[in-house]
């Protein structure tokens, strides 16, 4: 992965795995860091099979994905949620609120896994 020279080792693990989230997404869709440590991918035209297809092609390629910082290599997984726009979604607010109920519902549950 990358050189990191003086960079904290919680900005340079971010880094990384922006790098390593870029390859798993479409061209038209968006990745962006979103709050501490937390991304948020923005899938166009996916349905919720789909978008639970993607969060958990994100998850293995991290869990797969070799991080090094000063020197030495470590394991890095991701907790996902999932949530589609639709009925009970309609807003991006609402969107937002569902996808992270269920990412939290991820990390409570056992982590490193997808939760839709």
């Amino acid at each position: 992965m990358v050189e990191h020279g003086d960079v904290p080792f919680g900005d340079a693990v971010l880094r990384d795995l922006s790098s390593c989230l870029r390859p798993t997404i479409r061209r038209e869709d968006l990745l962006a860091r979103y709050g501490g440590e937390e991304f948020c991918v923005v899938l166009v035209e996916t349905d919720h099979t789909q978008a639970v297809g993607a969060g958990e092609r994100i998850r293995r390629t991290v869990e797969g994905a070799v991080f090094e910082f000063e020197g030495e290599t470590f394991p890095v997984t991701v907790s996902v949620g999932a949530a589609t726009v639709g009925a009970k979604h309609e807003s991006p607010d609402d969107l937002l609120q569902a996808a992270d109920a269920r990412l939290y519902e991820a990390k409570r549950t056992g982590r490193n896994k997808v939760v839709g």
